[in-house]
């Protein structure tokens, strides 16, 4: 009889959870945007120019024409400082700031400086980069690991990478390399 009462009490709470985060909604009050929730309890102050939802988690905002992000009850997660944001993964944001591209974590940490013409995420734990049609490999915590010199790389194994260079192909070994 406990178990059923425990899976009954959480099969509510799941059902109720689910829908105040479904009922919340974009709301407008002279000419700025926020969210109420289903009550139209005001939940995001209006505040902003435009404001989207782009995830269970996140608002993607835009005040003064620059572009941030906020969590769910509000709170900057980025500044509205950016000409665009685009989330890349479940824990990062690339970010535009006079037309390069960077990378911000979840938290809000700058983790690649906005100075790339592009970057790809290729795994867990590494970005590459393009700088004047270069291309270069960053970690996930921002270290350069491979200089932009070289004209492609791509992973063939952990911490290994293939590199071609003036027509010239070969493995950089992070292991050996560093």
């Amino acid at each position: 009889m406990k178990a059923i009462m425990i899976f009954l009490f959480v099969s509510m709470y799941t059902m109720v959870s689910g829908q105040n985060q479904e009922s919340n909604k974009t709301t407008s009050l002279n000419g700025k945007q926020g969210v109420t929730n289903a009550k139209d309890v005001v939940i995001i102050p209006c505040v902003y120019d435009s404001i989207e939802q782009i995830s269970s988690k996140y608002y993607r905002t835009v005040k003064e024409n620059k572009v941030g992000i906020i969590d769910i009850s509000g709170k900057a997660v980025i500044p509205n400082q950016y000409e665009e944001i685009v989330q890349i993964s479940e824990k990062y944001f690339q970010t535009t700031r006079d037309k390069k591209v960077g990378i911000v974590d979840i938290n809000g940490k700058v983790i690649v400086q906005n100075e790339y013409d592009s970057i790809t995420q290729i795994s867990l734990d590494y970005f590459t980069t393009t700088k004047s049609n270069k291309t270069g490999l960053v970690d996930i915590n921002g270290k350069v690991l491979i200089p932009n010199e070289y004209d492609d790389i791509s992973m063939v194994a952990v911490n290994r990478f293939k590199t071609k260079k003036n027509g010239k192909f070969g493995i950089y070994d992070l292991n050996v390399n560093q």
